[in-house]
C-alpha cells in the first residue's frame, strides 16, 4: 500500500473537474489478442513472441493478455526483484471487475509452495487415488517438492470454498519460472463460472473486464511472527522478495514460511516492515478478443 504526503495546495473546482475528466478519457485499454490454439502453461514466453507486452511504469512489470473461447491468458514478468516484495509468502491476487470499475469483486490468488514429499504423496493421491509402492519410493527421492496451488477468493480476499458439483469447472493453470532474474508468472483462467462458487470470470470473449494484479504486503500470519521474533531477538538481514531457483526454478521454494521471511528482516519496527514489505497493485482495462473468421 502506497502512502502520499498530503500538502496544501489550492485549485479552483473547475480546473481539478477538468484535470479529472481528463484523466478519465484517457485511460488506455489494453487489448487481448485471440489465440487459436491453447496456450502450454509453462511459465515461459515462446506464445507470447507474436505480439508486444505492455510496461507498468511504477514496477517495471510487462504483461500481456490472450484469450480463446474459454481461457483469459496472461503473462506477467518482474523485471526488477525490488518490487517482488513478500510475493514468496502472499502469492499474486488476481482481481476482476466486470462493471467498469476499478473495485475487487472477486478473484484468484496464485502461490507455489514447498511440501514434504509425504505431503506430495498426499496430494497426488487425493487427486489420483492410491499409489503403488514402486512409484512412492520414485517420489521418496527427493525430500521436497514445490507445488502450484490456486484458490478462488471473495472480495476481502477470503477463501470461497467450492461445492461438489464446480470439480467439473475447468481449473485454473498457472506456472512460475525465474530465468536471469526475470520472474515470469504464465497464468490461465476460466472465462466462464459455471457456479457461484467455481473460479470463472463470468464473461465472454468481446467483452470489456477490470483486471487488477495484486502482490506483497504484511500478513496476520508475519505480523504474528514478527512479534514472536522481536519478543527472541530478531536476526540479520535478507532479501524477502527473492524467488527460490531450487526446484527447477519455480518460486516458493525454500522459506516461504512467514516467520522465515520476518527472520531474515531482522527486528526493525512494524513501521519499517511494512515498508519493507511494501504491496503493490494496478488495474487495467481488457478488451476480450473474439474469434476471427
Amino acid at each position: 500500500m502506497k502512502y502520499l504526503s498530503l500538502k496544501k495546495i489550492v485549485i479552483p473546482v473547475s480546473i481539478m473537474l477538468a484535470v479529472t475528466l481528463i484523466g478519465f478519457s484517457a485511460e488506455k485499454m489494453i487489448q487481448s489478442h485471440w489465440t487459436a490454439q491453447s496456450i502450454n502453461i509453462d511459465g515461459m514466453s515462446q506464445d507470447w513472441s507474436d505480439i508486444n507486452l505492455n510496461l507498468e511504469k511504477k514496477t517495471k512489470v510487462n504483461y500481456a493478455f490472450k484469450n480463446d473461447g474459454e481461457y483469459l491468458y496472461a503473462l506477467f514478468k518482474f523485471n526488477d526483484p525490488s518490487v517482488l516484495s513478500s510475493i514468496q509468502t502472499t502469492g499474486m491476487r488476481v482481481w476482476f471487475n466486470l462493471e467498469g470499475k476499478n473495485k475487487k469483486n472477486y478473484g484468484v490468488r496464485l502461490i507455489s509452495k514447498q511440501i514434504t514429499v509425504d505431503e506430495y504423496i498426499a496430494t497426488i493421491e487425493k487427486m489420483q487415488g492410491p499409489l503403488p509402492e514402486k512409484d512412492k519410493n520414485e517420489i521418496r527421492v527427493n525430500p521436497f517438492y514445490v507445488i502450484n496451488q490456486s484458490e478462488f477468493i471473495d472480495k476481502k480476499g477470503k477463501l470461497v470454498p467450492q461445492a461438489p458439483d464446480a470439480d467439473n469447472s475447468l481449473p485454473i493453470k498457472f506456472q512460475v519460472v525465474t530465468q536471469e532474474n526475470i520472474v515470469s508468472f504464465e497464468i490461465a483462467i476460466p472465462l466462464k463460472k459455471r457456479l457461484d462458487s467455481s473460479p470463472g470470470i463470468g464473461t465472454e470473449p468481446g467483452n470489456i473486464i477490470k483486471v487488477a494484479f495484486e502482490w506483497g504486503g504484511v500478513t496476520k500470519e508475519m505480523r504474528e511472527a514478527w512479534m514472536k521474533t522481536r519478543g527472541a531477538g530478531g536476526g540479520g538481514g535478507g532479501s524477502p522478495g527473492k524467488i527460490s531457483q531450487d526446484s527447477g526454478g519455480a518460486a516458493g521454494g525454500g522459506g516461504a514460511s512467514s516467520s522465515g521471511a520476518i527472520r531474515s528482516q531482522g527486528i526493525g519496527s512494524l513501521a519499517a516492515l511494512n515498508q519493507r514489505m511494501k504491496q503493490y497493485s494496478f488495474w487495467v482495462e481488457v478488451q476480450l478478443a473474439q474469434k476471427t473468421k
